[in-house]
C-alpha cells in the first residue's frame, strides 16, 4: 500500500487561495507511476507521472509526547506537536513576520465540527490573525478528513510547483507522524516572497513586484516598500508599527506608499532628501504611473 495526495487549489474572489493534500490508500498493481490532480473551482487538470516517495515496508509512527509550550500562532488541537515541533515552526513564523512581514500559523484538528477543510481554515486564520488580514499563510493538518489545506490569503508569490511537491513531502511526513518536519516544510514556502516590497494593496503585477523588489535591493542602503490603501489611515504610531515589524533591529528604511503615490519614509537612520520629499506634485492616476514613479524614484541618484 502507498500513501498518495491531491494538491488542490482553489482561485477564490477575495484574492484567497488554498492548496490540499488528501491522505489516502490505492492499491500498487502495476507499480506503474501515479497520478495527481489540480482542481480549479470548476475544472480538474490531470498532473502525470508524479512518482511518489514508497514507504519502506515497516513504518514506524513516532509517539509525540504531549506539548507542555504554547504558542500564539500554533494551535495544536489535535495534541500532535512536540515542544521541539512548535519551537521549530515558532522560529520560522517569527523570521517571516520579519523579513517577509508574512502572516503565519499551524493548526492541527481530529474534528472539522462539519466544516469544509478550506473554510475550517480560513476560519482559524481570521481568529488568529484579528488585527492583520494582509498577506499570510495557515496550514491545517486535517486528522478529521485527512485533507490537509495550504491556506494563503492576500498577495502571494508561491510557485504552484514549489507548492504541489511541498504537499506531496509534508503527507508523507504526517504518515509518518513527523509532524515540526510537514508543518516546517510547509511554513518554508513563505521564504520565497519578497523581501523588500510588500504589496499590500495589490497595486502591483507580478512581474511589477519583482521589478520592484530588485531596484529596492540595490538602493544601496537596506530599504523595503510596503503599500498602504491612503497615508490618511496611518498615524505616525501605526507607521512606527510597521516599521518595527520589519526593522526590529533599527537597520532600515520602510517608505510607506499609497494609491496616489504619496510617500511616507520612517527609519532611525538617515533618510535621502529624495525619500523625504518624494510624493508626486499631482495624484498618480493609475498604478502604472504609480509603478514607473516608484522605480524612478528607487533608482534616483541620492544625496
Amino acid at each position: 500500500m502507498k500513501k498518495i495526495f491531491s494538491a488542490v487549489i482553489f482561485a477564490v474572489t477575495a484574492v484567497m487561495i488554498c492548496g490540499c493534500a488528501k491522505k489516502t490508500e490505492k492499491a500498487d498493481n502495476n507499480n506503474t507511476a501515479e497520478n495527481t490532480s489540480v482542481q480549479t473551482e470548476s475544472t480538474t487538470t490531470k498532473v502525470l507521472d508524479r512518482v511518489p516517495v514508497t514507504e519502506p515496508e515497516t513504518t514506524t509512527v513516532r509517539k509525540t509526547p504531549a506539548s507542555t509550550i504554547s504558542s500564539a500562532y500554533i494551535k495544536d488541537n489535535a495534541g500532535i506537536m512536540s515542544n521541539e515541533d512548535i519551537q521549530l515552526c515558532d522560529q520560522l513564523i517569527s523570521e517571516l513576520s520579519s523579513s517577509r512581514m508574512l502572516n503565519a500559523a499551524v493548526v492541527t484538528t481530529n474534528d472539522l465540527g462539519g466544516a469544509e477543510p478550506y473554510n475550517y481554515a480560513a476560519k482559524c486564520y481570521n481568529e488568529i490573525f484579528t488585527a492583520d488580514k494582509n498577506n499570510g499563510i495557515l496550514f491545517l493538518i486535517n486528522n478529521d478528513t485527512n485533507e490537509d489545506i495550504l491556506y494563503k490569503s492576500g498577495i502571494m508569490t508561491i510557485d504552484p510547483d514549489a507548492e504541489k511537491e511541498a504537499l506531496f513531502k509534508a503527507t508523507q511526513e504526517i504518515v509518518a507522524g513527523n509532524y515540526g518536519a510537514a508543518a516546517s516544510g510547509m511554513l518554508r514556502l513563505g521564504e520565497a516572497c519578497p523581501s523588500h516590497i510588500f504589496d499590500n494593496s495589490g497595486f502591483f503585477t507580478p512581474q511589477q513586484i519583482a521589478d520592484i523588489e530588485k531596484a529596492a535591493a540595490e538602493y544601496g542602503t537596506e530599504l523595503s516598500v510596503c503599500t498602504v490603501g491612503s497615508l490618511i489611515d496611518v498615524d505616525n504610531t501605526a507607521s512606527n508599527i510597521f516599521y518595527q515589524r520589519r526593522y526590529p533591529e533599527k537597520n532600515g528604511i520602510l517608505l510607506l506608499i499609497d494609491g496616489s503615490g504619496a510617500t511616507a519614509a520612517y527609519s532611525d537612520m538617515n533618510i535621502p532628501q529624495n525619500l523625504k520629499s518624494a510624493a508626486p506634485a499631482s495624484p498618480v492616476s493609475n498604478t502604472d504611473d504609480l509603478y514607473k514613479y516608484l522605480i524612478d524614484l528607487l533608482k534616483e541618484t541620492r544625496d
